[in-house]
């Protein structure tokens, strides 16, 4: 386990996760070579909102709302705009005073999980922005305790499913009153997010791919030519699936080994040092695994007669 969910439910902390974040706020670089302001939604977005909505076609409001909805309501305007930061965030694409983006999530009350949506201006659409949106929206929702995200849209609405699909974190689907509810976009999203940064930092920081030569670019620039990113992913890839395959053969080769000490645990719950020792004594030391998949080895061997602890 990469982390454990922060807790958030102590009035001190709710109080501080209501002031605005600033530290959310970043300039991101896009594919066409534009950076794009990233930051937290506030409370005098109003108007913003509001030309924002305004600016949007017929369809893609019908897409984000299931029907008819040419404006926003006095009410609407103000709970889209004042979140807590804690329980309900808006992230915002802020273009010199226009929003050219925005995506949100609602915790549901009493859980750990949220319901995320998000829309873009109809002539921004395609460059990578509800990609964005999500990410960020994943990072700061398991920063505040939140663990799963689900969503719903219409079964027509591709642009918004396939983000969803491609967004790398598990996701199942299924039909409900004419939408298609996409429930655990985001599965324990920081630690899904935080595997992806170490595979990235291992090609590009860490000089461990033999594909990717520059150490001085950044991996998450969305301004990286189509081929880079393929090669990006690529490696990625290599990289995660080997761990994981490597992880899955070591968990079949050891099966009897793992059954005897989950065995003793079911009966015992605690087990000392030298009954573990004596459960897994015919387990070799994989003496150069850990090496293949990039961290340092670590060899255990049992105690010999005479030792001292």
């Amino acid at each position: 386990m990469v982390g454990t969910p922060c807790p958030a439910t102590t009035r001190e902390h709710e109080q501080q996760m209501a002031e605005y974040p600033a530290n959310l706020e970043r300039e991101v670089a896009m594919l066409d070579g534009s950076v794009v302001h990233l930051r937290p939604i506030r409370p005098d977005d109003e108007a913003r909102l509001v030309a924002f909505h305004g600016r949007l076609s017929s369809h893609s409001v019908y897409l984000r709302f299931f029907g008819f909805h040419p404006t926003l309501s006095a009410n609407e305007v103000r709970r889209f705009t004042h979140v807590d930061y804690l329980n309900r965030l808006a992230f915002v694409i802020d273009l010199d005073g226009r929003l050219g983006a925005v995506g949100r999530y609602d915790r549901l009350e009493g859980t750990t999980e949220a319901e995320v949506a998000f829309v873009v201006d109809d002539e921004l659409q395609h460059h990578g922005l509800g990609t964005l949106l999500l990410d960020e929206l994943a990072r700061a929702a398991w920063a505040r305790g939140i663990t799963h995200f689900m969503a719903h849209a219409l079964a027509q609405n591709a642009p918004m499913l396939r983000v969803f699909w491609r967004s790398g974190f598990p996701v199942t689907s299924g039909f409900e009153a004419g939408a298609v509810r996409v429930p655990d976009i985001v599965r324990t999203a920081y630690a899904s997010l935080r595997v992806t940064d170490i595979a990235r930092a291992m090609v590009f920081e860490w000089g461990m791919s033999e594909s990717v030569t520059s150490r001085t670019m950044r991996a998450d620039n969305y301004a990286l030519s189509e081929e880079t990113k393929r090669v990006r992913d690529s490696e990625q890839a290599r990289l995660t699936d080997g761990a994981y395959d490597h992880a899955l053969s070591l968990l079949a080769k050891h099966r009897a080994t793992l059954d005897r000490v989950a065995g003793a645990l079911l009966e015992k719950e605690t087990l000392q040092r030298e009954e573990l020792l004596v459960l897994v004594a015919d387990v070799e030391p994989e003496s150069r695994a850990s090496e293949s998949v990039g961290v340092p080895r670590v060899v255990a061997s049992r105690p010999h007669a005479g030792d001292h602890d």
